[in-house]
């Protein structure tokens, strides 16, 4: 008698699976942001704010003023309601930049967000479609 081999299929976490569903928006010298859309399963989710910063900008007490600088920077600029889950990677050089700094690099990748949202927006109008003539209109 053989045994059957299971496939083991890897389970993800919440946070993981938002990464890897992620697309990258922004990138400068000290910072890189990706988004990651969602669909609320309830009225209880919501975008969340994902700090990624490695043991190699500092230590605890850096990381974690980084890590809090990111959530005060995503609550001033009201970024829930994109309905996006926005991931922020820091690299090495951002412990040195200052608050207005990074506010300044997360607002031009808002900036440049709802930019792409406009043109998207623009680009798939509904189209009519005439049921006498069969043909579409623009």
């Amino acid at each position: 008698m053989k045994l059957q081999q299971r496939k083991r299929r890897r389970v993800f976490s919440k946070t993981a699976a938002i990464l890897y569903s992620s697309r990258r928006l922004y990138s400068n010298d000290f910072i890189d942001i990706k988004i990651a859309s969602f669909s609320p399963t309830s009225e209880t989710e919501n975008a969340r704010c994902i700090g990624v910063v490695s043991k190699k900008i500092g230590n605890a007490v850096t990381r974690n003023l980084l890590k809090r600088r990111l959530r005060s920077i995503w609550h001033t600029l009201d970024l829930k309601t994109t309905k996006y889950h926005w991931i922020f990677f820091c690299k090495k050089g951002i412990e040195k930049a200052s608050y207005e700094t990074i506010r300044i690099a997360i607002s031009t990748a808002h900036q440049k967000f709802l930019k792409k949202q406009t043109i998207q927006a623009t680009n798939h109008e509904p189209v009519d479609i005439d049921p006498d003539q069969k043909t579409t209109k623009a």
